[in-house]
C-alpha cells in the first residue's frame, strides 16, 4: 500500500472537566499559545482550542477523565 503523509491538521488531548482555568493558564501563560474560538457547529462540545503555531490543539474536557498510567510513568 503506497501513501503520502503531508502533515497533521490538529491534535486532540483530554483534560478533566472543571480544569478550564488551569488548562487555559498552562497553554496561554506558560506555553504562550493563543486560545482560539471553536466553530459554532462544535460549540456543544466541552473543549478548549489553542493555536500552537503549526497546529491547532483541541483539549477535550471530560467529566470521566482518567490519566493513562503509561503516560505518567517516569523514564528509565
Amino acid at each position: 500500500m503506497n501513501f503520502s503523509f503531508k502533515g497533521l491538521d490538529h491534535i486532540q488531548i483530554t483534560a478533566p472537566l472543571g480544569t478550564e482555568k488551569e488548562t487555559r493558564h498552562f497553554f496561554t501563560e506558560i506555553l504562550g499559545c493563543q486560545e482560539i474560538e471553536k466553530p459554532e457547529s462544535l460549540s456543544h462540545f466541552e473543549s478548549l482550542w489553542f493555536d500552537t503555531g503549526k497546529h491547532v490543539l483541541h483539549v477535550g474536557l471530560d467529566k470521566d477523565f482518567h490519566a493513562e498510567k503509561e503516560a505518567i510513568q517516569p523514564l528509565k
